[in-house]
């Protein structure tokens, strides 16, 4: 139990002692998704020119 504890409440007490740690989760989470967001533009924008999907775009992320 004490696991499931230190998974699930220690970061949600963390962000209730430190206001600044919300924030940087908050931009840490904005560039994750940013990121995720560009690599799928980066397929789309292959499939929709060549009409192939292109997995080594892997390579260069």
């Amino acid at each position: 139990m004490n696991f499931l504890a230190a998974i699930f409440l220690t970061p949600f007490a963390n962000m209730a002692d430190n206001p600044e740690f919300v924030l940087e989760v908050v931009i840490g989470g904005l560039l994750s998704g940013i990121m995720y967001s560009l690599v799928a533009l980066g397929f789309v924008l292959i499939y929709k020119a060549s009409g192939v999907f292109n997995f080594a775009q892997g390579t260069m992320v």
